[in-house]
This record gives structure tokens, C-alpha cells and sequence, in this order.
């Protein structure tokens, strides 16, 4: 997740789940013939607990301009139990 986000949909949205999900589960771009090798963000689930995830996502939904409002650990939780198997 690098650069700003002002207004990006993703990040303003009412709900956190599909920024909890790309934190926690990490995400890759589709492989096409011009681009091969694609940017990748790793899971970061084994590494950031459900605050910290809270905390961070709180942090980029009301930097740079955006005005989204804050996570609770419980919603970071509740997609990391969505992701298990």
C-alpha cells in the first residue's frame, strides 16, 4: 500500500473489509503478456495483530485527505476469521 489514497473508493468506503483483506491475506496483480512479473503485497497476517491492523487502516482511511471512518479490532478480527480454513 504505498502512495496516497485521496479519494480512492477502496479506502473512503463505509466498510474496512476489503483493505483488512488485502492486509491479511495480501494481494498480487493478474500476470498479462506486457506485464509478466507483477507488483505483489505479501500477508501480513502471521506478522500484525487485529489492533494493529485496526490502527493501521484508521491511520491511511483519515490520511491524505480521506475522511473514512476508524477500524475497531473487531472488524480487523472478524476477516481474519473469514480467512481462516
Amino acid at each position: 500500500m504505498a502512495g496516497s489514497w485521496p479519494g480512492n473508493s477502496i479506502v473512503a468506503q463505509g466498510s474496512s473489509e476489503t483493505l483488512a483483506r488485502l492486509v491479511l491475506a495480501g494481494s498480487q496483480a493478474v500476470h498479462t503478456a506486457d506485464a509478466p512479473t507483477t507488483p505483489a503485497m505479501p500477508s501480513l497476517a502471521w506478522r500484525l495483530k487485529d489492533q494493529e491492523v485496526a490502527d493501521v487502516l484508521t491511520y491511511v482511511r483519515a490520511s491524505w485527505g480521506n475522511t473514512a471512518p476508524a477500524v475497531a479490532s473487531d472488524d480487523a478480527a472478524a476477516v481474519r476469521k473469514q480467512l481462516l480454513p
